[in-house]
């Protein structure tokens, strides 16, 4: 008996660990969208060691350690998925399929098609690694806008932080064999520089 309550106990703090980190990641998420001075962080964070990325079509801006090398791509022939990579790896090519990394999904207008919520779009299509989950997520709302936080495990374990500008929908993601990894943490910091204008 002793050890089903262990089991319980470990699962159970195991939990709350997972919860919080993924509100801690939510709430940065949320922090730094609001923040206004882009340009002035951008100037930063390159004198600091950091690099910026901005995304015209989207939006989307983030910054990243100089350690990094992003590589990006379309992924669909009308370029409505972009992928955008960070990488310890100079050349993402040079990386075995699912290696630990960093990434940014851009979803152009995928919204309009169906008239989705964003919810509804992580549950329907696979590409958001939703249907590798067990099924939980967090969800914090900023106003009119959805920031989404779920957890999966595939070839590698992976965290992904899904939320929207108008119809373009962004997934920021990370993928790790442990949450100690550091990449789990440069995940961490990463998220809180997003934002989208």
């Amino acid at each position: 008996m002793a050890r089903k309550k262990h089991a319980i106990d470990t699962y159970a703090i195991t939990a709350l660990i997972t919860v919080l980190s993924l509100a801690t990641l939510a709430y940065g998420l949320v922090q730094h969208a609001r923040r206004e001075d882009r340009l002035d962080r951008a100037q930063t964070a390159e004198s600091g060691g950091w690099k910026a990325y901005d995304d015209a079509a989207s939006g989307l801006h983030f910054e990243y350690p100089s350690s990094y090398h992003v590589s990006e791509y379309p992924d669909t022939v009308d370029g409505s998925h972009k992928i955008i990579i960070l990488s310890s790896q100079p050349d993402i090519a040079t990386q075995t399929d699912g290696s630990p990394a960093i990434s940014f999904d851009v979803f152009l207008n995928a919204l309009a098609e169906k008239n989705a919520t964003p919810i509804q779009w992580m549950k329907t299509h696979n590409v958001s690694n939703f249907n590798l989950s067990d099924g939980t997520y967090h969800k914090v709302n900023t106003g009119e806008k959805e920031i989404i936080t779920y957890r999966w495990s595939g070839l590698y374990n992976g965290i992904s932080t899904l939320f929207t500008k108008d119809n373009t929908i962004m997934i920021a993601s990370v993928t790790y064999d442990s949450l100690s990894d550091a990449i789990v943490e440069d995940f961490e910091s990463i998220a809180k520089t997003i934002s989208v204008r």
